[in-house]
């Protein structure tokens, strides 16, 4: 199986990150978007389980949806 990320900046609707991996890496793609933004970070996931396990690691909160998109 495939997973992928995208990380966009609502406002700009600018891509921040683009990953594709055969595991699930959502504490290296959040770090790679970390790395990318400034400030005033919205997290929206889906609800994958792995994403609350990341997020809490970094620190962060994020609001999950039955689709991100």
């Amino acid at each position: 199986m495939v997973y992928v990320g995208a990380a966009i900046d609502v406002d700009t609707r600018e891509l921040l990150a683009v990953e594709a991996t055969w595991g699930r890496g959502a504490l290296l793609f959040l770090r790679k978007v970390l790395e990318r933004c400034a400030n005033r970070l919205t997290f929206v996931v889906d609800r994958d389980p792995w994403y609350g396990w990341a997020f809490r690691s970094l620190g962060l909160s994020h609001t999950t949806r039955p689709s991100a998109l």
